[in-house]
């Protein structure tokens, strides 16, 4: 509903402008890890001030009827997955042994991005909220590099995950053990 009210049933809205998706020819390993994050957290700090994110952004807390900064959180979480079934944005891998990076217009145009994407995405929108994020890189496997990345969101001295690529599994929720961990 709050996806067809500001995007409309047309590809070609002029709220979200076209974009191209970003190849990454990136290092191998946790230098590739790095520069990834670093490209993500470049294009997040250019979309949180973007109208059209903005007011997606208050769109989404408004319908809620979120006021603190946790349900506002949530909220954008919600509105990433969806209702059951239906997400706003699906999670799709990247093809095979390619790593691109979108601009959240493509990824709401598109519908769909891999767990960088979802974390620009969900990281841009609370930011255009002024609540402050860093996106978390884990591996979960021993002596392997980082293989997943999504967004946490601050509060009171707290880090929320918002982890939007996992099926039915609700705000707050981390995937655990992981045998590495860094947020940046």
């Amino acid at each position: 509903m709050i996806f067809q009210s500001l995007l409309g049933q047309t590809p070609n809205n002029p709220l979200i402008p076209r974009a191209k998706y970003q190849k990454l020819e990136r290092g191998h390993g946790d230098a590739g890890i790095y520069q990834t994050v670093r490209i993500m957290k470049k294009i997040k700090d250019e979309y949180r001030e973007k109208p059209w994110v903005i007011e997606l952004a208050r769109k989404i807390v408004t319908d809620r009827n979120a006021i603190t900064e946790p349900e506002q959180m949530e909220a954008v979480f919600d509105w990433i997955k969806g209702p059951e079934g239906k997400p706003n944005i699906f999670y799709v891998k990247d093809p095979y042994d390619v790593e691109l990076i979108q601009k959240p217009e493509v990824t709401v145009r598109m519908r769909t991005g891999d767990c960088d994407d979802h974390a620009i995405m969900s990281a841009s929108l609370v930011e255009a909220l002024g609540i402050p994020t860093k996106f978390r890189i884990t591996s979960y496997k021993p002596m392997k590099n980082f293989q997943h990345v999504y967004t946490v969101a601050s509060h009171g001295g707290q880090w929320y995950p918002l982890d939007t690529t996992l099926p039915g599994k609700p705000f707050g929720y981390e995937k655990k053990p992981y045998t590495r961990m860094e947020d940046t």
